[in-house]
């Protein structure tokens, strides 16, 4: 990750980081449903930014916004097969991903903090077709659009020690209806208390 400061306000953050992953144990299928001798291999890469931008104090409180994006890509060599439907899905597994949202961040006598985000994302698959209820294939390829919610707090009692809290809201929704094996469309919820230490 490169930080930039292009004045006491302003942070600029931007990183790349990329995995290849091999499977050792999963054979790649075929048009046939048979498996060949080589194993599957993906190939992932993703980029990401953020601006941070401080705003006037008020008194003891101190804020900033900012803005959050990335792109990520996995590229895969295994396909799908589904025997049930004897159909042939090629290059299964391969998306584009693209996440963006704001947040902002408030700290009260430099020792209570909170953090207000929010994300959308969208991953579309390239070739992974959408299915019906039922399971009838349609002609589109499946795309999922998901909005999580993030609220953290934290307050520092000192030598490094610190009370935290922090929930997540997130709703997944797509053109993806069959899910006998996989939810697509879906919501979910947690959060978590605890106290955390830093050097």
């Amino acid at each position: 990750a490169v930080d930039l400061v292009p004045d006491e306000k302003t942070l600029l953050t931007f990183s790349v980081m990329g995995s290849l992953r091999p499977y050792r144990d999963q054979k790649i299928v075929t048009l046939s449903g048979t498996y060949l001798a080589q194993n599957r291999f993906d190939a992932y890469v993703a980029g990401a930014a953020s601006v941070r931008r401080g705003l006037p104090e008020w008194g003891a409180l101190e804020s900033s916004l900012g803005l959050n994006a990335s792109y990520s890509r996995l590229e895969s060599s295994q396909h799908n097969y589904d025997a049930q439907n004897t159909r042939f899905n090629p290059g299964y597994y391969d998306y584009g991903e693209i996440t963006s949202g704001p947040f902002v961040a408030l700290r009260w006598r430099k020792k209570l903090g909170a953090t207000l985000g929010y994300d959308y994302s969208r991953r579309a698959y390239d070739h992974r077709p959408v299915q019906d209820e039922s399971g009838t294939y349609g002609d589109k390829a499946i795309r999922l659009d998901t909005h999580t919610l993030n609220l953290s707090t934290n307050y520092l009692l000192g030598r490094g020690f610190s009370l935290v809290a922090q929930g997540t809201y997130r709703r997944s929704t797509s053109n993806m209806l069959y899910e006998s094996s996989y939810r697509y469309n879906y919501w979910t919820a947690n959060y978590f208390a605890g106290l955390s230490w830093a050097l």
